[in-house]
């Protein structure tokens, strides 16, 4: 069970066998599955943006690593192949 179906399941169960509300018979539970907010926030990941690669490199460089990119002009001349591209991630994980 993840963390959060246990927050809910907690949670549901301090709704229905909790008593008068604020329900507090599972709170501690509760708390311990909260993230914790004074941490520091994660740093945002950069992703690349670019123009001009052949589909050898964008494959090379980021589909077989997995690494995301936004790659400028290849719309208008690449057809996806979304089937192929989820089955390939499939194959990673």
């Amino acid at each position: 069970m993840n963390t959060l179906q246990q927050f809910q399941m907690w949670r549901t169960l301090d709704h229905v066998l909790g008593g008068k509300p604020p329900a507090t018979r599972f709170e501690s539970k509760r708390k311990q599955l909260q993230p914790n907010n004074s941490s520091s926030p994660q740093p945002v990941k950069q992703i690349p943006v670019l123009e001009g690669l052949s589909d050898k490199e964008v494959r090379r460089q980021f589909i077989r690593e997995g690494r995301p990119v936004v790659l400028k002009g290849k719309a208008t001349k690449h057809r996806t192949d979304f089937a192929a591209i989820f089955k390939h991630m499939q194959s990673k994980s």
